[in-house]
């Protein structure tokens, strides 16, 4: 209720501001409004009506130099097509759609990677945490697609992790983080950790 709440003070907002968009001081406080109403969508499980804001703040030539903006903007859009991905991926009946879900996944991770590598710092902090976690999320998703098999995709995985973990302070999100951690790199370990070399028989001459 309060998801849907905040939605509507955003589009309140966006509607107050639609009739001065000409005015250059409101611009970016018009496209805040829209970043605003596709996440608070994203929170509300609907992904399909949030692209549209998301995607047409992310095609304005006003924050093509607006790094915070891009990346709250990427970031909710990468929960857009994650959650398209997982449709896909829950209904998939045979290997063409499996691989449809499988691209849409790397979409949604580009879009984490802008963010996180693009933007770095300069994004709003929650925005860099959640970019980090969910990139390694689908990491860890792509490599249970090739079942555990794609190593590097599994490093990816634990190297955002672990980024994603130094984030946050002590607590439950902390403390889920670091379980999510924990138990990918005990796959990685089980599947990717090179293989001891054997002792020899004799001794070398």
């Amino acid at each position: 209720a309060k998801l849907a709440e905040a939605e509507q003070a955003y589009r309140g907002l966006l509607q107050r501001m639609d009739g001065e968009s000409a005015r250059d001081e409101l611009v970016s406080v018009r496209l805040l409004a829209m970043v605003g109403i596709g996440r608070m969508l994203v929170f509300q499980g609907e992904p399909a009506k949030a692209r549209p804001f998301l995607q047409q703040v992310i095609d304005s030539q006003d924050t093509r130099n607006d790094p915070s903006m891009l990346g709250a903007a990427y970031t909710a859009l990468g929960k857009v097509v994650h959650a398209e991905a997982g449709a896909k991926q829950s209904s998939a009946k045979d290997e063409a759609e499996r691989k449809v879900a499988y691209d849409l996944l790397e979409q949604a991770l580009l879009h984490y990677l802008r963010v996180t590598e693009l933007y770095g710092d300069r994004a709003e902090r929650g925005d860099l945490y959640d970019a980090r976690l969910s990139a390694a999320r689908v990491f860890a998703a792509l490599f249970s697609l090739t079942n555990d098999a794609d190593c590097e995709a599994a490093r990816s995985a634990f190297r955002y992790y672990v980024e994603a973990y130094k984030m946050l302070g002590a607590g439950a999100d902390r403390n889920e983080v670091g379980r999510e951690t924990q138990a990918l790199k005990a796959r990685l370990d089980k599947a990717c950790a090179k293989p001891a070399t054997p002792a020899p028989t004799q001794p070398p001459k």
